[in-house]
């Protein structure tokens, strides 16, 4: 027996892990935005980016030609900012998930395969 023969028991039993994983973590952004739609301000985050941007804080300022502006933050341009980067957040979490999970079921498809291939008899031996 050599030590390539452990090799596919190896690699599948990394994939389920990886998959198994992978599956466990993708919960959590579904719990996070659960809460963050439900009761955002348990969400420690989204307490401290609260408690540092205020309605009525200036979101752009400057001068254009000879006349100054200033755009204030609202409340629908705040959620519009929090909406924004809670999805790009979420959705890079996800693909990174994603990733981890698909690299598992790879493994689990290589080992199989390796495994099928240990079990045809060897031709001319």
């Amino acid at each position: 027996m050599n030590s390539n023969s452990s090799a596919p028991s190896l690699l599948l039993a990394l994939g389920v892990l990886l998959v198994g994983a992978g599956g466990l973590l993708l919960v959590y952004p579904g719990i996070l935005v659960f809460h963050v739609i439900n009761s955002p301000e348990e969400i420690k985050i989204v307490q401290f980016v609260l408690a540092h941007i205020q309605i009525g804080d200036k979101a752009l300022y400057g001068t254009a030609g000879k006349e100054t502006f200033e755009v204030h933050l609202t409340e629908p341009v705040r959620t519009a900012i929090f909406l924004f980067l809670g999805v790009l957040i979420l959705g890079a979490l996800a693909r990174i998930l994603s990733t981890i999970i698909s690299s598992g079921l790879e493994m689990i498809r290589t080992a199989s395969t390796q495994a099928k291939e240990q079990l045809k008899p060897k031709i001319g031996a």
